[in-house]
């Protein structure tokens, strides 16, 4: 212990970041850690990387958590208050560097723990999830974003042969599909405004465990297999109607005729597509989660005479069925497993932001506010010494420590 509790005291104060205004965030030092008053039960973890979850970022640093929402919305360990300032994350990957005695058998281990975005924090033993071997640190910030997905396909009751529509293809709508697809016999759909095919072909094929990397070979290579998620591209408001660029042949004749569709798209009009794909007495899953954004439906038509059901999905409850046996902690034990798919690798963000880097904040900023020019806006200099822009996919958003 001696030699990590000196580097530990020898180092710098930890370090968070924090949003102080709509679209605006800044780097505060914190206070130092105290490792002679650690407790029994805590660990301090030196983050190595974290995640960060545009959809819901982008509400809290935009100021768009409604107030009937500030309890529950509030992270296990966030910072400060909503709406401002606030301390907001939930996808910390970091090793252990000190325990108390009674979780000494942590010191050293990779961990998960949803904490915000903080260079080293202190936290109970119970808050931290020990990642498995076979998931490396850098893709094992999906695994809330796969928690997410796994729960929305529990909450869909996809079966056996199900005809399936995600409508929305960032990382939650991708996982989705990636999960579906699994479940035999199963066709999946995924529809985006922007261009999902390469991912959807590199998740929708067969796997290879030898493949440690999605590489340019493995991007070629899924582009000529076979994939068992089909994507169409859609370019108009509503998120129904393909583009022309769409292969004709790509065309599927039932294509409004689906068993379960599901809105990932972080957009009311993308729940308003789901009512127009679905087949009758089909579900409709809504998992996007809109703050204080108003949602209209055209309830009229043939909403009724299809029998439409809607059912919403939330991460912070495991479905009725499943709650008696399956708690948060198997949860999310199951989606760090699957995190060791390296499928999972074409939804990682290449370069990842750097913590360090000068300009870090505003470039964290225009990650989650890309079409703001305002959002960010910093010198030249810093904004390439932090993250080259033009290389975006619009996926993961990792941060390198």
């Amino acid at each position: 212990r001696r030699p990590l509790k000196m580097a530990l005291l020898d180092d710098a104060p930890p370090r968070a970041l924090w949003a102080v205004g709509p679209g605006a965030c800044e780097v505060r030092e914190a206070a130092r850690i105290d490792v002679e008053r650690l407790g029994p039960e805590e660990v301090v973890v030196r983050t190595l990387w974290s995640g960060v979850s545009r959809g819901t970022e982008a509400l809290v640093v935009g100021g768009h958590v409604p107030a009937s929402e500030y309890m529950r919305m509030r992270g296990p360990h966030m910072g400060g208050a909503f709406p401002f300032p606030v301390k907001y994350g939930y996808a910390s990957v970091g090793r252990v560097v000190m325990a108390g005695k009674n979780a000494a058998t942590l010191v050293s281990e990779r961990v998960l723990c949803l904490h915000p975005h903080e260079t080293a924090y202190v936290v109970d033993q119970s808050a931290v999830r020990v990642i498995p071997s076979a998931t490396p640190a850098p893709r094992a910030v999906l695994a809330p974003n796969l928690e997410t997905a796994i729960n929305v396909v529990w909450d869909a009751r996809v079966s056996l042969g199900d005809r399936v529509c995600v409508v929305g293809g960032g990382v939650v709508g991708l996982l989705i599909a990636y999960l579906c697809a699994r479940i035999p016999g199963t066709h999946v759909t995924v529809r985006d405004r922007q261009d999902r095919a390469r991912e959807c072909a590199v998740l929708g094929r067969a796997p290879t465990p030898s493949q440690d990397a999605v590489d340019d070979q493995v991007w070629s290579d899924a582009s000529r297999a076979s994939s068992s998620i089909r994507f169409v591209h859609v370019t108009d408001e509503n998120d129904a109607a393909p583009s022309r660029m769409e292969d004709e042949a790509d065309c599927d004749e039932n294509d409004r005729d689906y068993d379960v569709v599901i809105n990932a798209s972080g957009r009311p009009a993308g729940l308003a597509a789901c009512l127009e794909l679905a087949g009758t007495e089909a579900l409709v899953v809504e998992a996007s989660w809109h703050g204080d954004a108003s949602c209209a439906l055209q309830l009229g038509g043939a909403f009724h005479s299809r029998r439409l059901a809607i059912k919403s999905s939330q991460v912070g409850r495991v479905p009725p069925d499943r709650a008696p046996r399956w708690d948060y902690a198997r949860r999310m034990a199951l989606a760090l497993r699957l995190c060791a798919d390296p499928r999972l690798d074409c939804l990682l963000e290449d370069p990842p932001l750097d913590f360090g880097a000068p300009g870090f904040a505003e470039s964290y900023a225009r990650v989650l506010f890309p079409h703001d020019k305002a959002a960010g806006s910093t010198t030249t200099s810093s904004r390439s010494s932090c993250h080259d822009e033009s290389r975006r996919t619009g996926l993961c958003y990792r941060i390198r420590y």
